[in-house]
């Protein structure tokens, strides 16, 4: 993965981040495109989220910032607080608890773990499932922009972290969990680099011996993945707010994160 590759998966992950989230509204979204450069609206989550984490401490109010942070890219500011309050709580909780060292961190398996769950319950395509490997490239791919966030540490004799030159724990803070699975189900959603199932990929990782990335592609809108996922979503949309609110309880519980 060269650091370039790595940069431009960074930013289409924020760009889907502003464009399905509701980061902005429209009026401010069309203000800076009169005042900034695409790279700069698309790496603006990810320095926001960085420049929080970098100030975080152990008292709460930083810790709250960081929480409000990470929400804002989750696609629930037009969820009512009255739902959406409980979580952050739950989450600044958790968070405090991981930064005071009375929690340990959540280790990559929890998210492989969620996110199959939810393929299953939803009966969603194999290319749906995740595994370790993907989620730790995620991970890779959020802590280049985002190294206070995504602590860096050396890297190890793994071919791709020696090649962009750092590595990452093999646990996460609560708050980086939680963002890292979202990610993960919107790259599930929109990105055919993250739509092939296993077997798949451990053919394109032989055939290519891990030399370089392709360029990610959004789906085009009448890809059979695209369509078969708009579908998925929008029955999972359907569902009733006090099933979506225990499906949400259910793979925070199972990601490690206590109520």
């Amino acid at each position: 993965m060269t650091l370039k590759k790595c940069i431009y998966l960074a930013l289409l992950l924020a760009a889907l981040g502003l464009l399905l989230s509701g980061f902005r509204n429209g009026k401010e979204r069309a203000a800076q495109a009169r005042t900034g450069s695409k790279e700069n609206q698309y790496s603006e989550p990810f320095a926001l989220i960085d420049k929080k984490a970098q100030m975080v401490g152990s008292d709460e109010t930083s810790v709250r910032e960081l929480t409000e942070a990470v929400f804002n890219t989750l696609g629930v500011s037009d969820v009512s607080a009255v739902l959406v309050d409980p979580f952050k709580e739950r989450l600044t909780r958790a968070e405090s608890n991981f930064l005071s060292r009375r929690e340990t961190g959540i280790p990559e398996e929890n998210i492989v773990r969620v996110v199959n769950d939810l393929a299953q319950r939803f009966d969603a395509p194999e290319y749906a499932r995740t595994s370790k490997d993907e989620v730790r490239k995620l991970r890779l791919i959020n802590s280049y922009l985002m190294p206070h966030f995504i602590v860096q540490q050396p890297a190890t004799e793994n071919m791709t972290e020696k090649r962009i030159g750092f590595s990452i724990s093999a646990t996460m803070s609560p708050l980086e969990a939680v963002y890292i699975a979202k990610a993960l189900i919107y790259q599930k959603r929109y990105n055919q680099e993250f739509q092939a199932t296993r077997d798949q990929a451990q053919l394109e990782t032989t055939t290519t011996q891990v030399q370089s990335l392709r360029e990610p592609q959004l789906g085009t809108v009448n890809s059979p993945q695209n369509e078969e996922m708009a579908a998925l979503f929008n029955r999972v949309m359907m569902m009733s707010v006090d099933d979506q609110l225990r499906v949400i309880n259910v793979s925070l519980s199972n990601l490690g994160i206590e109520k």
